[in-house]
């Protein structure tokens, strides 16, 4: 069964991760600069808002799913879509505050109320189905999910967005199909549980959000807090530095900033599959050293093939450049490094799960806080370095790696938890010596590389180390 899962949720994202590429080609060729900064904007924004929109329920989720019953898990989670509905008009209230202190102006957005209306919109819908595919996870039911998600919100979008590109639609357009895609997403997977829309949506009108809602606040609330500021550092100084920059430059930087916010989740396929049985051994007061070491190994072997993967785009960025001629070099040095970026942080997130599990959300918080506005300091500094914000970013993920190293030897056990893949440090290592130093050409270590993958290969495969073992969780 679980393996089952893994396999369509790679693949599903693997397919998804192609659309993605294709739907980000689309929107950068087809329209202009300052609209693409305007759908940069828009993008960062409804991720930002949709994290902090899913109200403390993921984190409840995450936890304390996993040891309930169905039905009870049934009942939470139309509570759940109700009160985030709810808080909808808070969004729209913000968009209008930092409307009123100018920041849209640079952009002569006309009909602003509008797209902060498609916004926060949007914002909700996306809350709403973090929250369910929780809820998949917890009931052991991600394949219908990730498969509904590939069809409906990857191919089906792409579709519809080269339609409207291609006629000549403007971002308004193409935010109100992806409302009406997501809203079409979110039924399906909710009749996955109840095949009648008319009962899905009675249910969510008669759920009693007054009674016991936001259920173990003094920890969701310490977890959610964690979950906004991991995933709101690299957004927020985006907008921030979207303030002082002109629209080429916020345009080239939001590239990096969609592919973030579209790749890390498909990094972390593997690391998001492997949360309940975390919370279980954290349920127990297990600390399951091997368990993290073989979860780091796979995933740093699996995200060595993503750098890889950019790598060779750039190796062959000769066929397609004159596509993006609006952009200069950094644009691709922009793109190298946010996929680089959105592999650290899945390396981690399992040990840094157990330890939020294991009653440790306040000592993880007061670190995390420490780190983020320190590096958020620190980026008002170095604004007029190249690239600087998606390396702020890789930093601060480094730096919560190492604090999750710390806070495991200081509660469990003093040992090194991660176990590196070879692969995964070669192309990482070859990325940045190829952007920070010089160039280096790619088909000179092309040997190298494959015989690191298939003594890798050979490792994962071999009963020795018990890899495998994951996958019967």
């Amino acid at each position: 069964m679980f393996k089952e899962a893994v396999f369509t949720r790679y693949l599903t994202y693997f397919l998804g991760a192609l659309t993605t590429a294709v739907n980000i080609f689309l929107l950068t060729y087809f329209l202009e600069v300052n609209e693409f900064a305007v759908w940069g904007i828009s993008m960062s924004l409804v991720y930002l808002i949709s994290q902090v929109g899913q109200l403390t329920y993921v984190q409840y989720i995450d936890k304390y799913f996993p040891n309930i019953s169905i039905d009870k898990m049934k009942i939470k989670i139309y509570q759940f879509i109700k009160t985030i509905i709810i808080f909808s008009p808070v969004w729209y209230c913000l968009l209008l505050l930092l409307n009123s202190l100018n920041y849209f102006d640079k952009f002569y957005i006309e009909n602003i109320n509008i797209l902060f209306l498609l916004i926060s919109s949007l914002c909700v819908l996306e809350s709403c189905i973090e929250v369910v595919s929780k809820f998949m996870l917890a009931s052991r039911n991600t394949k219908n999910f990730d498969v509904k998600e590939l069809l409906i919100i990857k191919i089906f979008r792409v579709a519809l967005f080269y339609f409207l590109l291609v006629t000549g639609y403007s971002i308004y357009h193409l935010l109100f199909v992806s409302i009406l895609i997501r809203g079409l997403f979110l039924i399906f997977i909710l009749k996955t549980n109840e095949p009648k829309i008319f009962t899905i949506i009675k249910n969510i009108l008669s759920a009693n959000i007054l009674n016991e809602n936001f259920e173990n606040f003094k920890y969701t609330f310490y977890a959610f807090l964690i979950k906004v500021l991991q995933t709101s550092f690299l957004n927020l100084i985006f907008l921030i530095f979207s303030n002082f920059s002109s629209s080429d430059t916020i345009a080239t930087y939001s590239i990096g900033i969609i592919i973030v916010n579209n790749l890390r989740p498909i990094v972390s396929s593997f690391t998001s599959l492997l949360t309940p049985s975390i919370s279980e051994k954290a349920n127990k007061n297990e600390s399951p050293t091997l368990f993290l070491r073989n979860s780091a190994f796979l995933i740093s072997f699996i995200s060595g093939f993503f750098i890889l993967g950019i790598l060779i785009f750039i190796e062959f960025k000769g066929l397609y450049s004159r596509l993006f001629i609006q952009y200069d070099q950094s644009f691709y040095d922009i793109v190298c490094l946010a996929v680089l970026s959105s592999t650290i942080n899945p390396i981690f997130q399992p040990a840094f799960n157990l330890i939020k599990f294991s009653n440790q959300e306040k000592n993880l918080f007061s670190k995390l806080s420490v780190n983020y506005f320190s590096l958020l300091v620190l980026s008002f500094l170095i604004t007029n370095f190249q690239n600087s914000l998606i390396i702020i970013y890789i930093l601060f993920e480094l730096v919560n790696l190492f604090t999750t190293q710390y806070l495991y030897s200081k509660n469990f056990e003093k040992t090194y938890i991660y176990f590196w893949s070879k692969f995964y440090l070669l192309c990482a290592s070859f990325l940045l010596i190829d952007i920070l130093v010089f160039d280096l050409p790619l088909n000179y270590f092309t040997f190298f590389i494959v015989f690191i993958v298939y003594l890798e290969l050979r490792k994962i495969f071999s009963s020795k180390h018990n890899f495998l073992e994951l996958f019967d969780n």
